[in-house]
């Protein structure tokens, strides 16, 4: 059996950022989500008031293993999406095809894997099309260009600068 010795005050250190990094993740969340359920959904008048956010949980969502993201229009096509999951954070604009939250789009992002500065970490600039279902299902798929890498994560994936961006999960809308 191979074990690593502690690392001190450099694990400890590590471990605080983690746990501030998903403490914020869920506070930023938070907000975001009770700012939506707040603000009234704009629609012609004796429309139905169309969604404005959605949210959606997954495989690779968040730029996690498993995690979550929220997104919400500030206009009919273009909206604000961020995410957070396990060990891990993303943040980005959208711009969709038709105005509506369910339609299709692109999002233009930054991911953060792991805890920035840690030996696995892995941060990437991506563009991606989602594909988000009228029901619950979305999946994205696109491709991203590497800013930094951590020893551990070098060593094990390589040195490519380019990264390919995918995920699958399942999209609601608040009150639905």
């Amino acid at each position: 059996m191979n074990a690593r010795p502690c690392e001190g005050p450099k694990a400890i250190s590590s471990a605080l950022s983690l746990m501030r990094l998903k403490g914020l993740s869920v506070i930023a969340v938070a907000i975001l989500l009770v700012a939506a359920e707040h603000s009234p959904a704009r629609g012609a008048a004796g429309d139905v008031p169309e969604d404005k956010s959605a949210f959606t949980i997954g495989l690779l969502q968040g730029s996690s293993l498993i995690g979550a993201d929220y997104e919400r229009l500030v206009a009919d096509r273009i909206g604000i999406q961020i995410g957070a999951g396990i060990v891990g954070f993303d943040a980005g604009v959208t711009y969709h095809y038709r105005p509506g939250i369910r339609s299709r789009h692109f999002y233009l992002g930054f991911w953060n894997v792991g805890v920035p500065g840690d030996q696995w970490n892995l941060q990437v600039l991506g563009l991606t099309h989602v594909w988000r279902s009228r029901r619950a299902f979305t999946a994205q798929l696109g491709i991203g260009a590497r800013l930094s890498i951590g020893d551990e994560g070098r060593d094990r994936f390589g040195d490519s600068p380019v990264v390919l961006l995918y995920s699958i999960g399942l999209c609601g809308t608040p009150g639905k």
